[in-house]
């Protein structure tokens, strides 16, 4: 084959590959929007650096906060 046709079928590719990120993203986005909920946390260092710490040390700061709260019902 030609240079033209390699670089047609290249430029196929990657746009077929963009594509599907796109609409692979939207999709994502549609269901997190349909099936989650995001609850927003703010944290003063200057007030709050001992929770900001303990958040930083953590892999999963989202499962983290879930446990506590789940500890919590528990005991109640």
């Amino acid at each position: 084959m030609d240079d033209k046709t390699e670089l047609r079928k290249e430029q196929k590719r990657i746009y077929q590959r963009e594509y599907s990120k796109k609409t692979n993203y939207e999709a994502n986005k549609k269901w997190d929007k349909k099936n989650s909920v995001r609850i927003p946390l703010n944290v003063y260092p200057a007030t709050e650096g001992d929770i900001l710490e303990q958040l930083e040390k953590q892999d999963n700061r989202s499962g983290y906060i879930k446990s506590l709260i789940r500890a919590d019902i528990e005991k109640k």
